[in-house]
């Protein structure tokens, strides 16, 4: 069997690392992009103006601190216009928009692979294509945005991961179908750890996506109903102060590991 399969991403370094992993191993391959300007353009039009403006506070955080540089060190580069094969991009101002209904009526995939989109809503979600998504955190103890940040902050290294999931209309309350669990150090600091764990939870969602075009279906764990839902306004300058008051680390290292 060979999977048909839509990717729903953002354009960052790891965004573009699961497109050229998945366009290395797969063919019938469609990726439509919502850029990081698009979603920030988004919660403007909407009048977030308090999402808006702490979204760009963190974009402003991470370019002062070196952690954008990290991110496409890690990653070997940025986020590619064209992947290999019979991929390509198409990017669009809403993931919710028209476009992506039009684009599963025609393909038809066997499976969408999400990540790095705002919260896909409506017809999407209601249609006979599993939906998968890779989220930066430990489920279901940590949802929403800078988990595996908070469970640093709570001293739960243990639930420093990336889960990959199913999506359904909640948060990041889909049935499980693995995590990559992440190695912590005392030289880690949040970015090296979501590096790692994304990277990891990359290899780990080809696998099985090739496992699936073989015939062997993909896990489904029912999700409890408890855990916590971050939102990027949840980490402030005071939480970043905490953390580095106690691991004693606020930059990345100047070498990838």
């Amino acid at each position: 069997m060979s999977l048909s399969i839509l990717v729903l991403c953002s354009d960052g370094p790891h965004h573009g690392y699961l497109t050229s992993k998945l366009s290395s191993r797969f063919t019938d391959l469609r990726i439509v992009c919502e850029s990081e300007a698009a979603q920030l353009n988004k919660l403007w039009r909407a009048r977030r103006y308090r999402d808006y403006t702490w979204r760009r506070y963190h974009g402003l955080r991470r370019q002062v601190l070196g952690l954008d540089s990290y991110r496409r060190s890690f990653f070997g580069g940025c986020f590619s216009t064209v992947a290999p094969n019979q991929g390509h991009v198409t990017n669009v101002a809403d993931i919710n928009g028209p476009e992506i209904m039009a684009c599963i009526r025609a393909r038809r995939p066997d499976v969408i692979v999400v990540m790095g989109t705002s919260i896909l809503k409506g017809d999407v979600l209601f249609q006979d294509i599993p939906i998968v998504n890779i989220h930066g955190g430990y489920l279901p103890d940590y949802k929403g945005n800078h988990c595996i940040f908070f469970a640093l902050l709570h001293d739960r290294p243990d639930r420093v991961a990336a889960t990959i999931h199913y999506v359904d209309a909640g948060v990041d309350s889909g049935a499980i179908i693995d995590r990559a669990l992440g190695s912590v150090t005392p030289s880690d600091i949040p970015e090296t750890l979501y590096c790692k764990v994304e990277r990891d939870a990359v290899d780990r969602l080809v696998e099985l996506l090739l496992k699936l075009s073989r015939g062997h279906p993909l896990a489904a764990i029912s999700q409890p109903d408890n855990g916590q839902v971050f939102r990027t306004c949840d980490r402030t300058p005071w939480h970043d102060l905490r953390l580095w008051l106690c691991r004693g680390r606020l930059l990345p290292p100047t070498k990838n590991g």
